[in-house]
Order: structure tokens, then sequence, then C-alpha cells
């Protein structure tokens, strides 16, 4: 049975890696650092640690190498934390998933347009197919149809509310035996 340990300190090495970038760390090279996910073996002996990086790859590249040059720093952070016999050695990999996904939203958009589908927000409904019939009386009440009476000896009833259980007009009342 696989262990869950790995996926323990895995996430515990990515909390304490992002709250160290974002407020220990002063290397100017490392800005707009996002870590992603980490990946510990089995072992425990070693931690990938992806990262995004918003920016042009210069600035990527540069930020890659401030983690690198922050490594030791960041793994004394992890020591403290997961108090384990041996620590990890952490590696920092960019991980350009985010960057994948916007050029894939890109496309798709481009596609809608040249396609002139438009674009659609999710509060927004799926266009509807037209009707194969007119509609008929059929299929709305005509208001002439219901009948409002207020009178003092009946009960107010909303033409909402379901039938009672043991009414005959009940969905249910052809599955149900009668009343005893």
């Amino acid at each position: 049975m696989p262990s869950h340990r790995p996926l323990k300190v895995a996430e515990a090495i990515r909390e304490v890696v992002a709250h160290s970038i974002l407020f220990e760390l002063s290397d100017p090279r490392i800005k707009n650092v996002t870590v992603l996910r980490v990946e510990v073996p089995g072992d425990l002996r070693t931690a990938k640690v992806f990262v995004s990086v918003m920016g042009p790859p210069k600035t990527q590249s540069l930020s890659l190498r401030g983690l690198q040059s922050a490594r030791g720093f960041l793994q004394s952070k992890v020591a403290a934390r997961l108090q384990m016999k041996t620590v990890p050695i952490l590696s920092f990999e960019l991980d350009d998933s985010l960057r994948k996904a916007q050029e894939m939203a890109a496309l798709f958009a481009r596609a809608e347009a040249e396609l002139g589908l438009g674009t659609r927000t999710a509060a927004e409904p799926p266009p509807t197919a037209p009707l194969d019939h007119p509609p008929s009386s059929h299929d709305e009440p005509d208001q002439s149809d219901q009948e409002t009476t207020d009178t003092a000896d009946s009960p107010a009833t909303n033409q909402d509310d379901p039938p009672p259980c043991g009414s005959p007009s009940h969905p249910n009342a052809a599955d149900q035996p009668p009343p005893r």
C-alpha cells in the first residue's frame, strides 16, 4: 500500500517555501514567483519545487537563478518546520503550464472570433433551438382559466403548492394503495 507521507511532506514544503518567498526573501531577482506544486519521491531525499514566474523569459530565468541561490535559506526553513532526520534537497524548476493555458485560451478566443461565435459569459444561457411547432394553448395556461375566489369560508390555497399526499391528484397517488 503506498504511503501518504511523501504527499504530506510535499504539501508542507510547498507551504513553507511559498511563505518564505513571499515574506522572508529580500532578493530583488525573485519577483512574481508562485509555487505551484512540489514532488517528493518515496525516499524523501529530494524535492522538486515547481514554480511559475510571470514575465518575459529573461525575468523567469533571473528569478530561477535567485531561487537556486536562496536554496540553502529555504532548505533551513523547511528543516525547522518538518523536523525530519534528513531534510529533502530542494531543486527548482520552471513550470510553464500557466503560460500554456493562457496561450490555449487565446487560441480558443481567436477561433471563436473567426467562426463568428463570439464569447459568452457563464451567466448567459446557450442559444436555444427554434420551436418545431407554434405555441398552443396547452403550452401555457391562460389567465382566464384560473379562478380566484376570496371567500371567508374557503381557505386560501396557493396554485404552486403540491396537493396533499392523501389526495387523488398527488403525483404518487397511483403508486400508493388507497388509505384505510
